[in-house]
């Protein structure tokens, strides 16, 4: 979980912002602030119960030895054929071929598949005087996208 932060430029140019919040970490992912080490313990936190639970899937869904997940799972990315030979997935194919194959397994072919896409965040429909143009604009113009976002989608 990586955030850029606004404060120095902020300061720089004279911009400031006034939180009103309703809890002592409500502006934590705020790029207009310093996180402190306690908002770090915290998200540090949720991302290591994030990577246990993925761990924990991995190892049960794939009957693999925990030690080596934890090499595989070490924030890389693999290719689909390396994915392949290290035990990671059964076959290579497109998202039809991954939905045809559930609606054959499961005898539904008429099951209706769901995209799940990230939305826009919660603050993206209030007033631009809550969340500042200036972020967005600076987002814009060096093309990052500053919404802190863990995302874990997985049904039992």
């Amino acid at each position: 979980m990586n955030f850029t932060k606004y404060d120095e430029l902020a300061d720089k140019i004279g911009y400031s912002q006034v939180n009103i919040k309703s809890g002592e970490h409500k502006d934590m992912a705020s790029p207009l602030k310093e996180v402190t080490p306690e908002e770090k313990e915290i998200y540090q936190s949720v991302v290591d119960d994030s990577y246990e639970k993925f761990l924990e899937v991995i190892v049960n869904g794939r009957d693999m030895d925990r030690e080596r997940v934890q090499n595989l799972a070490d924030g890389r990315i693999y290719s689909g054929y390396e994915a392949k030979e290290l035990g990671l997935i059964d076959k290579l194919g497109s998202l039809e071929d991954a939905t045809d194959y559930i609606k054959k397994s499961l005898n539904q072919p008429n099951l209706k598949v769901v995209r799940v896409t990230p939305k826009n965040s919660i603050m993206d429909s209030f007033s631009p005087n809550i969340q500042s143009n200036l972020i967005k604009d600076i987002e814009n113009i060096i093309g990052i996208n500053n919404q802190a976002r863990l995302m874990y989608i997985f049904d039992q």
